[in-house]
């Protein structure tokens, strides 16, 4: 309000500064964020604690700066705010190999911790590094308040063929998230298998031209991770 006209601040907005502490009720503020009023004189302000918050009880206040163009300084009391949640945290994702053929499979891991909830950890995997994004799978951590690390065995097909960026996102029970940035160094290389030819024809077959004898050649197709390919003559 502005008290000098009796009014609501309308025509000319005022910028409301938001002061949170992090670490419990007795910590220092940190200013979160600045918002201007509306036209019926409210300032309004969200915000999603991140793992600098404490999950306890904080105080907040609202004030308006001295440097501001239309009004003096002011800020209102102190009231609380409980902040129960914080963004998982995500390190150390990797795969087991970057570049062979597509019929080898890859194991995609990373290290999960979250203070106060479970998560669920999702692996994505796009041609680009700005996308579009494909889903590839998820996995959940067992308990809160501990590291864990995840693994993803993924099976890839021919038509995989190629290179593809990957990165993971996360959303705890609070519906808090995190992702892992996505860049150029973070890919794997699928290419064309390797096919190894295994003569099951005995080695001690005569062949000759008597009568009307035949012999035949047998051989089984087999890809360099022991996979008997369809088809074989």
């Amino acid at each position: 309000m502005d008290s000098d006209n009796a009014t609501y601040v309308s025509t000319e907005p005022a910028y409301v500064s938001f002061n949170i502490t992090k670490q419990g009720i007795a910590a220092a503020y940190s200013t979160m964020a600045t918002a201007a009023t509306n036209s019926t004189g409210y300032a309004n302000f969200s915000f999603l604690p991140d793992q600098t918050f404490e999950v306890s009880k904080q105080n907040w206040r609202a004030f308006t700066s001295s440097s501001d163009s239309c009004y003096q300084f002011n800020q209102t009391g102190t009231f609380n705010v409980t902040t129960l949640t914080n963004a998982p945290k995500l390190e150390n994702y990797s795969v087991n190999i970057t570049s062979d053929g597509w019929g080898i499979n890859r194991k995609f891991n990373i290290t999960v911790f979250d203070q106060n909830d479970t998560v669920n950890v999702s692996l994505w995997r796009a041609t680009g590094v700005s996308g579009p994004w494909q889903f590839v799978a998820s996995q959940n951590t067992t308990a809160p308040n501990a590291w864990e690390v995840l693994n993803y065995t993924v099976n890839y097909t021919c038509s995989d063929i190629g290179t593809w960026y990957y990165k993971f996102n996360a959303t705890n029970t609070v519906e808090n998230t995190n992702t892992t940035l996505a860049s150029a160094d973070r890919n794997i290389t699928l290419t064309k298998d390797s096919v190894i030819f295994e003569d099951l024809t005995s080695p001690d077959i005569v062949s000759n031209r008597s009568g009307i004898q035949t012999t035949p050649l047998k051989f089984q197709s087999v890809t360099a991770t022991a996979h008997i390919l369809p088809a074989s003559p």
